[in-house]
């Protein structure tokens, strides 16, 4: 017995979807692995480059999930970083630009 298209198109979006979240794990995993080591690091003056680097394939990969795993679009995502950026400001949680 076939399976109806519709079924099949929906398994496809969950295997893509799982894709998308197994990267996403992956790209965090990483970059926790990253910052462990580079805390335990004597503090110096290459030390906040690389914390820069971590930060931004951080969210490189959170940019990717957004865009490609729930399907936002670029100017959604901007509008929804400047929204959490002036909240972090109102808490007191600074990030400084790259």
């Amino acid at each position: 017995m076939p399976v109806p298209k519709d079924l099949r198109e929906t398994a496809r979006q969950l295997r893509k979807a799982r894709q998308d979240l197994r990267a996403l794990t992956h790209a965090v995993s990483l970059a926790i692995a990253r910052l462990d080591h580079l805390i335990a690091q004597p503090t110096s003056s290459a030390r906040g480059p690389q914390l820069a680097q971590v930060v931004n394939a951080l969210d490189l990969a959170n940019d990717c999930a957004l865009h490609f795993g729930l399907a936002q679009s670029f100017p959604t995502i901007a509008r929804e970083k400047a929204r959490l950026e002036r909240l972090a400001s109102r808490v007191g949680i600074v990030r400084e630009s790259a």
